[in-house]
């Protein structure tokens, strides 16, 4: 059996599997002129939207009655605005939004060539901090070198010793800390070291500040600009927030964003997925990473992840030959289109409910959004329509939360009969930090 090659962070996937920074995607893709202005009702859309609670009480089936409201909602009369104009009233409205722990971090925005550190940039990141612990500095995220014969219980152990790393002795909910199952970790491995819960917290709000500056940063960029521009042209930007926002939340299992870490191991890939949206490093994720020259530290950044989500969607679109702005706004049949690109053709199966959720949440977002606009305090998310466990993720992994009693490294059957929430995971390209000895495949 061929021995396995230690590989240091940022130096997996050295395979190019991204196109050419020039393509042109306006070159490649037509886009259909939007001839009717976006607050253009159709003919045979309902008069008037509905009412969250008038639709989950209806007796027509939640999902039905959802999609019609959504429907309605998304494409309400709505006054016109220039791109130039609704870009500074929202950095008005969302100045107002008071910062997160992630803001003020200029490390977070420098470029690093195709997501990379320099040889002697990984050289001088790694430190043995104490014997038989080596860590890797990235940039706002820690990662530690697994030894021979440890497991997470070992690990938690060694680093909960050091008073940098001592959160970890109490931080046990596997979302919450290694998010990653037992039997995965391997000698070798490079393993994300979690942030201490209180430095990954954000609210929605922030996040909506974080969007609307990832939809300003990408409107620059020479290879996923045009893209985004073709989506303003179809949406105002106040929806592609809310779709960006309502994304993210469902990722979340519809919880405070940065409740659960902003990385998971993705089993089937074999690798990890980052940020807010979970999107895996790996086929159209990696090279959405490689080509914002975002190292995977940086993704924690809310910012940056939503950089990344949008980027993805441009190298996804390419890989299966969409027109990734026919997907916006996300709602009635262009929502179920986008389930099914988002999240695979067995999306039905492996998260049914995504759809509803997705409306649920894009429909809190833009009251959020509404209430930003007036001044007001935001409206508190209701609960979940009653059929819903905590929203699915795109994937079919499912993740239970584990008692505090229970340490979740003690027993893999703990991730398979715990009584609490059930997650599952959606799978982005798996990544190429960290997390494997393996090459991770890209699946979005």
């Amino acid at each position: 059996m061929p021995e396995r090659m230690s590989i240091l962070p940022g130096s997996f996937g050295k395979e190019n599997n991204s196109a050419p920074p020039d393509d042109d995607f306006s070159a490649r893709v037509t886009i259909p002129e939007n001839k009717e202005p976006v607050s253009k009702q159709t003919a045979s859309e309902p008069s008037a939207p509905m009412t969250l609670a008038k639709r989950v009480r209806s007796k027509v089936g939640l999902t039905t009655a959802l999609l019609t409201a959504a429907m309605v909602s998304a494409d309400a009369p709505n006054f016109y605005q220039s791109p130039e104009r609704s870009r500074d009233v929202w950095a008005q409205v969302l100045a107002r939004v008071p910062k997160s722990q992630f803001d003020g971090h200029p490390d977070f925005f420098v470029h690093h060539h195709r997501g990379e550190f320099t040889t002697e940039e990984r050289r001088e990141r790694i430190e043995q901090v104490a014997p038989g612990i080596t860590i890797f500095h990235d940039v706002g995220l820690d990662f530690y070198r697994v030894l021979p014969g440890e497991d997470l219980i070992k690990i938690r152990k060694k680093l909960s010793a050091l008073p940098e790393y001592g959160y970890l002795e109490k931080q046990l909910f596997k979302e919450e800390s290694f998010n990653i199952r037992p039997r995965s970790v391997e000698a070798g491995m490079w393993l994300p070291i979690p942030l201490e819960n209180k430095d990954r917290h954000l609210s929605d709000e922030q996040f909506a500040r974080n969007c609307d500056q990832a939809i300003n940063a990408i409107l620059k960029n020479e290879r996923y600009g045009e893209m985004v521009k073709h989506i303003l042209e179809k949406v105002s930007r106040e929806q592609l927030i809310a779709d960006m926002v309502a994304s993210a939340k469902q990722e979340s299992g519809g919880r405070p964003l940065g409740q659960f870490e902003f990385e998971r191991w993705e089993p089937h890939h074999h690798c990890y997925s980052f940020s807010a949206f979970h999107v895996l490093m790996t086929g159209p994720g990696l090279s959405a990473r490689r080509n914002l020259a975002m190292t995977e530290g940086q993704l924690y950044n809310p910012q940056n992840g939503a950089e990344l989500y949008l980027a993805f969607l441009y190298e996804k679109a390419r890989e299966t030959r969409k027109n990734p702005a026919n997907f916006f706004p996300l709602t009635g049949e262009r929502l179920l289109e986008f389930a099914k690109f988002y999240n695979g053709s067995t999306w039905r199966k492996t998260n049914p409910h995504y759809v509803e959720h997705m409306i649920f949440f894009r429909e809190h977002a833009l009251a959020m959004l509404e209430a930003l606009k007036r001044g007001e305090q935001p409206p508190a998310m209701p609960p979940l329509p009653h059929h819903a466990e905590p929203a699915v993720s795109q994937h079919e992994h499912h993740i239970h939360r584990q008692k505090n009693n229970h340490h979740p490294e003690h027993s893999h059957r703990h991730e398979h009969h715990h009584k609490h929430h059930l997650i599952r995971h959606k799978r982005y390209s798996p990544g190429e930090h960290s997390h494997r000895h393996h090459h991770p495949r890209h699946h979005r």
